[in-house]
């Protein structure tokens, strides 16, 4: 504390509280004048320095706000902040309570009283604007659990009409929002764990299908390593299914797959973009594989111009960055258990 800002003040009034209470303990409060408050002190002629001292006794009831120090002197620091509140925080707010006086106190004991008094009315306020925000939280609360639990009541009549129907059911991080005991909520969970089970028993027979079909086109075929390789189980699945997918090509007349080359530069002219329509010149090559193609056979076609440009990033000046331009057709080909994919360049 700097010394020349802070004043310790004994007065008759000082005096005097001390011999009115025998029972009283000796303490050096330390408190802020306002801006006012140093400005009536000056006006009085009395000393204006922000930070004072005052000296006296006190009734021993004060004796919660003060400290008591290690040689056993009394002191109350009545310029500190007090936090209010668990950590000085309620409802998302952070309170403290700090008071400067608007005129110098007369006792210490006359500090110490208006002091705890203004901390009591910023405490009280304090207990009261947490009432009305755990009011507003339970009104809010309630009328959420009401609108969701008329959700849940309309969605438990929609599965008892539509025995597949899985709703989507209300949730929120504030449980009390939520009524978790509603019958829908079981009924949901189990609908849902049911399609799960039916779709991880889907996926099973669609792997028994698939492992069934390998091995019989396995055994049609006169590469006797391949066939005892198989047998091994040393065939890597994605090697047969590639062997699988060029005979389906290749018995429907579909040519070699092709790779546009492009480059991750938004400068570079190069391009591989869906399109959804293709130029007149283009479509008579289309045509003709279309009517090669089986029955539920899809495709996709693109916009390409391949990258030119070297490893590093580079091309010739005196050339172009892409080349020109060219049409794609990306053909999902189904064959048995499998959809095969190729990308071909029409």
């Amino acid at each position: 504390m700097d010394e020349q800002n802070t004043t310790t003040i004994t007065t008759p009034a000082t005096e005097q509280a001390n011999a009115n209470h025998v029972n009283a303990v000796h303490c050096t409060v330390t408190y802020a004048l306002s801006a006012e408050g140093q400005k009536a002190a000056l006006l009085a002629g009395k000393p204006a320095a922000k930070v004072q001292t005052i000296s006296g006794r006190i009734n021993p009831e004060l004796l919660k706000y003060c400290s008591i120090n290690a040689d056993g002197s009394v002191t109350a620091d009545l310029k500190r902040t007090v936090g209010l509140g668990k950590d000085g925080h309620v409802g998302g707010y952070y309170w403290n309570y700090d008071m400067a006086f608007d005129a110098p106190p007369a006792t210490a004991e006359d500090a110490l009283t208006a002091w705890s008094a203004g901390l009591a009315n910023e405490q009280a306020e304090l207990i009261k604007s947490a009432q009305k925000e755990q009011a507003a939280t339970a009104a809010r609360e309630a009328k959420a659990f009401a609108e969701n639990t008329a959700t849940c009541d309309a969605a438990l009549a929609a599965m008892q009409a539509e025995p597949q129907l899985i709703p989507v059911l209300p949730s929120s991080y504030h449980t009390a929002e939520i009524p978790s005991s509603h019958p829908a909520y079981a009924e949901a969970a189990r609908r849902k764990s049911f399609a799960e089970q039916a779709k991880k028993d889907a996926e099973a027979v669609k792997e028994k299908a698939k492992d069934a079909f390998i091995a019989a086109w396995v055994a049609r075929q006169e590469d006797d390593d391949l066939k005892a390789q198989y047998t091994d189980g040393l065939l890597p699945r994605s090697e047969v299914l590639s062997l699988i997918a060029e005979g389906a090509f290749s018995a429907h007349g579909i040519p070699e797959e092709v790779e546009p080359t492009t480059c991750k530069d938004s400068a570079c002219e190069c391009m591989d973009k869906w399109v959804e329509e293709l130029p007149r010149n283009v479509y008579p090559r289309w045509r003709e594989l279309k009517a090669k193609l089986p029955e539920g056979s899809t495709a996709r076609f693109s916009k390409v111009r391949d990258c030119l440009r070297d490893e590093d990033g580079y091309s010739d000046p005196d050339e172009q960055e892409a080349g020109p331009i060219y049409y794609t057709a990306t053909i999902a080909l189904p064959h048995g258990p499998f959809q095969f994919e190729r990308v071909v360049r029409l």
